[in-house]
């Protein structure tokens, strides 16, 4: 199934596109209000773990699309870096957090 209406690479989430008709409900979640979304393109050779990740979840969903988004809470700046991350996970509702080969979770 494709997905969106215009078929060209995007690696940057520069793009905004359409959601086919046919795809709304199968990544509803990842729209805007207009059925719009920020499209990111994944090449293996480029990004290796996201790539790797996608797939893993298009082996058990059949769905090649993860919502990819900023990591910040309301009013707070986007998470720079790791101890950004740390910060964040420690002071809002967020249990787990990945972090290259580390996963942090709150007890």
């Amino acid at each position: 199934m494709d997905y969106f209406e215009e078929d060209v690479e995007s690696p940057y989430m520069l793009l905004i596109d359409n959601i086919k008709e046919e795809a709304i409900n199968k990544i509803s979640c990842a729209s805007h209000n207009d059925w719009t979304a920020r499209v990111q393109t994944v090449r293996k050779e480029f990004n290796t773990r996201f790539h790797d990740l996608i797939q893993k979840f298009w082996n058990i969903t059949w769905t090649p699309i993860l919502l990819n988004t900023s990591l910040n809470d309301n009013w707070e700046p986007i998470v720079w870096d790791e101890n950004d991350a740390i910060r964040f996970i420690l002071k809002s509702d967020v249990d787990f957090l990945v972090i290259w080969d580390y996963i942090i979770y709150k007890k």
